[in-house]
C-alpha cells in the first residue's frame, strides 16, 4: 500500500490486488479512500481487457479507455443491443391534467432515458407521447426511480 497524489489534488490510497469476478460476471470493485476531500473512488477493471478505471459510482456505465467496452462496478458488461448516445433534450410532459418539465437523458434505436421533474405520477407500463422529434416518439415505462425532487425512467420505444 501506498500513497500517490491524484488529479484536482485528491489523495488517493491503493492496494494492488485484482478485483474477483462473481458468478453473476460482476467486477467486485475495490475502494480507494481519499484522505483530502472525503471522496471514495472504486478502481474497477474492465471485463474485455483488465484495464483499470477510477469511478466514484460503481452503478454508472462507463467505457474503458483502452479497448472501449462499455461496463460498470455494479451491473458488469452492458448487456444493451443497440448504443445509446447521451443527449440532453428538454421537453413538457403532460400527465394527468398536469405537465412537467422534463429532458432526455439518452436515446438508443431501441429505448429513451428520461428525467422528470417534481413528483409525476410515471407508473411502469403507462404509454407516453414524448413530443421529441418528428414524429413524436411513442413509448412504455419499463422503470422509474422516484428521488426527492425527480424522477428517472426508461422508456421502451414501441
Amino acid at each position: 500500500m501506498f500513497w500517490t497524489p491524484a488529479f484536482a489534488g485528491v489523495t488517493f490510497k491503493e492496494t494492488f490486488t485484482r478485483p474477483s469476478i462473481n458468478k453473476k460476471n460482476k467486477v467486485a470493485p475495490e475502494a480507494i479512500d481519499s484522505s483530502s476531500r472525503n471522496n471514495i473512488m472504486l478502481r474497477i477493471p474492465c471485463p474485455k481487457c483488465g484495464t483499470y478505471v477510477f469511478i466514484s459510482d460503481a452503478g454508472s456505465f462507463i467505457p474503458c479507455p483502452q479497448c472501449g467496452a462499455i461496463f460498470s462496478g455494479k451491473h458488469g458488461p452492458d448487456k444493451r443491443k443497440e448504443p445509446r448516445v447521451w443527449k440532453k433534450i428538454n421537453f413538457p410532459l403532460s400527465l394527468e391534467g398536469r405537465t412537467y418539465k422534463a429532458s432526455v437523458s439518452s436515446l438508443s434505436a431501441g429505448g429513451v432515458g428520461i428525467k422528470v421533474f417534481g413528483r409525476p405520477p410515471l407508473a411502469q407500463g403507462t404509454l407516453l407521447t414524448l413530443p421529441i422529434g418528428r414524429p413524436f416518439i411513442q413509448a412504455r415505462v419499463m422503470w422509474v426511480k422516484q428521488l426527492s425532487d425527480q424522477s428517472l425512467a426508461g422508456l421502451q420505444k414501441v
